[in-house]
C-alpha cells in the first residue's frame, strides 16, 4: 500500500468539497475554517512553432524565445527558421516578371508571322540554340533599326523646280 500513496504524492491534491448550506456549521461567509483555494495552473497558449528540442521530444512548447523546457533542462533552444509567406511587394515583382514574359512571347510570335519564312526560320534557329527570346527580340528590333539607319537616303533632287533659275539669290 505504501506504493500506492508514493504514487499519489506526484499528483496534485484534489480541491476540497465546497459545503452547501449550514450543513458543517459554516455558510461559506464570514470567520471560520475556509476551504483552501488552489488556483488551477494556466493553460497554455497554442503556438504555431515550437523549439527543435520540443519538435524532437514531441511535447509542448511555449513557443518563447528560450521557452520553458529548454530552460528547465538548461539546453539551447533553437528554431528553424522558416520562409515567412511572400511579401506584397515580392509577389508584385514577380508578377510583373510574368507579364513582361507573356509580353515578350506574344512580340516573338508577331515577329515570326511578321518575316518571311526564311528570316522566321533564322530568328528561329537563334531560339533554339539557347538564346533567349528577350535577347532575340532586341537583336531583331535593333537590327532592323540598324539596318534602316545604314541605309542612305537619296541625296540628290529628284524634282527641280522649273524657275529656280528666276527667283532671287537671297530666296533659294
Amino acid at each position: 500500500m505504501s506504493d500506492g500513496v508514493n504514487s499519489r504524492s506526484s499528483y496534485r491534491p484534489p480541491p476540497p468539497a465546497t459545503t452547501g448550506g449550514s450543513a458543517g456549521g459554516h455558510s461559506g461567509r464570514g470567520p471560520g475554517p475556509h476551504p483552501r483555494v488552489t488556483s488551477l495552473p494556466k493553460k497554455r497558449q497554442a503556438v504555431s512553432i515550437a523549439c527543435d528540442a520540443c519538435r524532437s521530444r514531441k511535447i509542448k512548447c511555449d513557443g518563447q524565445q528560450t521557452c520553458f523546457t529548454c530552460r528547465k533542462n538548461q539546453i539551447e533552444c533553437t528554431y528553424k527558421t522558416l520562409r515567412a509567406s511572400p511579401s506584397t511587394q515580392e509577389l508584385q515583382r514577380k508578377y510583373a516578371e510574368s507579364e513582361n514574359k507573356v509580353k515578350n512571347f506574344e512580340a516573338f510570335i508577331t515577329l515570326l508571322r511578321s518575316h518571311k519564312e526564311k528570316e522566321a526560320m533564322e530568328i528561329c534557329k537563334r531560339v533554339r540554340s539557347g538564346v533567349d527570346v528577350e535577347t532575340v527580340l532586341s537583336l531583331v528590333q535593333d537590327g532592323d533599326l540598324l539596318v534602316q539607319m545604314h541605309l542612305h537616303p537619296e541625296t540628290q533632287f529628284q524634282y527641280t523646280f522649273p524657275y529656280i533659275r528666276h527667283m532671287p539669290a537671297f530666296l533659294c
